[in-house]
């Protein structure tokens, strides 16, 4: 993701569409919000972009794949299939990392995973862990 990079150049605009565009669906009405919301939010950029810059590559650097078989707790691992942000397979592989694990992948959905069919999917698994 080249949020921080766009960040870090004070091209304001083009970093809020690129973070937008992680929830926004790609239709015209999407498209077009997208746009809006990112000229609304470059019009008062931050001062001091550091935090939202550290943010990102700390995020993008962070690498936990050894220390999931440490949670011991019943984990959910849920996501959208068509994330952009992180990929079917880093989802699958950190699921196989972590004991007692469910995975729910929803196909065609994004960032973040959402709706109906989610909520009942927390509430069950919840459930379910408590039993």
């Amino acid at each position: 993701m080249s949020v921080a990079h766009l960040a870090r150049q004070g091209k304001w605009r083009q970093a809020y569409a690129e973070l937008f565009s992680l929830a926004m669906p790609p239709t015209g009405l999407g498209r077009m919000l997208l746009s809006l919301g990112a000229f609304l939010m470059s019009l008062s950029p931050p001062k001091d972009p550091s935090d939202l810059i550290v943010t990102i590559e700390a995020e993008d650097a962070h690498n936990f794949i050894e220390r999931l078989g440490e949670i011991r707790a019943p984990t959910l691992v849920v996501a959208g299939a068509k994330d952009p942000c992180y990929t079917e397979q880093l989802v699958r592989d950190t699921a196989l990392g972590i004991p007692n694990t469910r995975l729910i992948l929803y196909p065609g959905m994004g960032h973040p995973a959402s709706g109906k069919q989610f909520g009942s999917d927390i509430y069950r698994f919840f459930v379910t862990a408590q039993a």
